[in-house]
């Protein structure tokens, strides 16, 4: 049994709780305490179990509350292969709570891709994210704590509220209770960007109308980037140039890819309720304590892993097909060029043919002679005065018109 140590508030002596009990007593001044609303607290602390396989999540839930697990498909990468958020909300929806999960991204706009006429989620431009097919990063432009806080939660109040939404008032308030948490993104971000990163964890409260109501939430976030750093040298570049050409050599092989990450966040989250619900006077609380009770389960990371290798051999059956094909493809390259060349020689060997025979009648002209052939294929010569030369045995005549009559023993030859 786990005990707890406390004072009591009455003589200051020191006191053991069990976890279990519903009340204690003093042993020294015999105060009794009611511990109902600690085991209440204690209890609203829960495992969110997904999809039959284990804890995902440790959650804090109001009692009365419900929660549902998304995909966040829009900031999947090779450094967060499975987004998993929690919506977490009471039964009459007078306040809701998101949580968005880490995730990595590469500061770069969205630009129009050949995805976006497919409806690919992710690969399609159009939105603040957008999936690298070559090297599998996920662009999303950097931007300052105050202005990604601006634009976050005009994209997460859009999908949660219809109609247009007015422009947010936002205030900053204390995140000091965030500061915890950011040490320990620090160092897992410099070890995913394998770079050393500076972090920015932030805390604000902000006002939103739509279709005529006023809204209020918190929104709470943790960034992480790498530095940059204009002073590197020139061997440092030159590092990292070669660095990312060999990676990208992989990436063509559909293996990796260039590692190009370079900012992510530890989490989004943010509630919201109406301004005169139920909810409004508690959500704060409601935030700050979900906020320190929320954990990844294992199940989280084991399912990081497992899409992880699944998009490992599906890169390497890739990579395979590539390789198969381009041997096919050299093969077939070898065989034209083998084909082409018999082309070249045999015309060059029909040149060559016929040049040999011009050559051969080249002088005719100018001996003053005509060539002449019979029905065996033997070839003569004649005067150029003859049209008609006609053949008996040895004996040749010759006749300029053909009007000479021979009989049958007589051939005539065929220029």
């Amino acid at each position: 049994m786990e005990y707890q140590e406390v004072k009591c508030r009455n003589c200051g002596s020191p006191m053991r709780v069990p976890d279990t009990a519903n009340r204690i007593r003093c042993p020294y001044c015999d105060t009794e305490y009611i511990l109902k609303s600690h085991n209440n607290q204690k209890n609203s602390v829960h495992i969110i179990n997904y999809g039959g396989r284990g804890a995902l999540f440790q959650s804090y839930l109001p009692s009365g509350w419900d929660y549902r697990v998304f995909d966040d498909i829009d900031s999947v990468s090779t450094l967060a292969t499975v987004c998993k958020g929690l919506q977490v909300f009471p039964q009459d929806m007078s306040a809701q709570l998101l949580f968005y999960p880490f995730a990595f991204y590469r500061d770069s706009s969205p630009r129009a891709s050949i995805f976006f006429s497919l409806g690919i989620p992710g690969l399609a431009s159009g939105g603040e994210y957008q999936l690298d097919p070559m090297s599998m990063a996920c662009n999303c432009q950097w931007l300052d704590l105050p202005q990604y806080a601006r634009r976050r939660i005009i994209g997460i109040v859009s999908r949660l509220l219809p109609g247009s939404l007015s422009e947010p008032e936002i205030y900053p308030v204390s995140g000091e209770a965030l500061q915890p948490k950011a040490l320990l993104f620090q160092q897992t971000a410099s070890r995913k960007l394998q770079k050393q990163t500076n972090v920015f964890p932030g805390k604000f409260a902000f006002r939103i109308s739509a279709g005529g109501q006023l809204y209020e939430g918190f929104f709470a976030t943790i960034l992480a980037r790498v530095p940059k750093n204009p002073n590197a040298s020139s061997g440092d570049r030159i590092t990292d140039f070669l660095k990312k050409g060999t990676a990208f050599m992989g990436a063509m092989y559909g293996i990796g890819g260039p590692d190009t990450s370079n900012w992510g966040r530890a989490f989004d989250a943010l509630i919201l309720s109406h301004s005169s619900g139920s909810a409004a006077s508690s959500c704060e609380a409601v935030f700050d304590r979900f906020l320190k009770e929320l954990k990844y389960g294992p199940l989280y990371f084991a399912l990081q892993e497992e899409e992880l290798q699944r998009v490992r051999q599906v890169q390497l059956q890739g990579a395979m097909t590539r390789q198969q094909n381009a041997i096919r493809a050299s093969q077939n390259l070898s065989r034209t060029l083998s084909e082409t060349s018999d082309i070249v020689n045999q015309a060059c060997q029909d040149h060559s043919r016929q040049m040999d025979h011009i050559y051969a009648h080249s002088t005719d002209g100018i001996r003053g002679v005509e060539n002449y052939r019979d029905s065996y294929g033997n070839t003569y010569q004649a005067d150029v005065r003859y049209d008609h030369i006609y053949k008996n045995g040895d004996t040749f005549v010759g006749s300029a018109d053909g009007s000479l009559k021979l009989g049958p023993d007589w051939e005539e030859l065929k220029k």
